[in-house]
């Protein structure tokens, strides 16, 4: 396991699809955490396994799986996840009074995991939302 500074953005690719929540480019761009290689090999790791990130709020944690890919851009202890239901379901409401979520300081554990990755329609249903409808896996 390691800890992680979570950021979150968006990419040209998630972006492209952010109209399609229910494909599968859609969900293979965005069910995604880039970390460092030395985080990679700190948790034995080549590229594509998942992982589950889990991040700890003051009543309960929050936990996704995602598979994990190697970014040298990255600064090691920090991880990207492209914005969308993922990262979202990760990063805590609270904005601070700011309005603004922590889309770039959540604080996250990072462990490998032999779980599969919820499709966006599951997660939604699994956090008391709705299933997105359109586009379809």
């Amino acid at each position: 396991m390691i800890q992680v500074l979570i950021n979150t953005g968006r990419t040209v690719t998630q972006g492209m699809y952010v109209d399609h929540k229910n494909s599968r480019d859609y969900m293979l761009e965005a069910a995604v955490v880039y970390l460092h290689p030395v985080d990679m090999m700190k948790l034995m790791l080549g590229g594509g396994e998942h992982v589950r990130v889990t991040v700890h709020e003051a009543d309960k944690d929050v936990s996704v799986v995602l598979a994990a890919h190697t970014d040298e851009n990255l600064a090691a202890g920090n991880a990207f996840i492209p914005l969308g239901p993922y990262a979202n379901h990760l990063v805590s409401g609270d904005t601070s009074s700011t309005g603004m979520p922590h889309y770039k300081s959540t604080i996250a554990d990072v462990t490998p995991t032999d779980a599969p990755i919820m499709t966006v329609g599951e997660l939604m249903s699994t956090c008391g939302g709705t299933p997105y409808h359109g586009g379809s896996i």
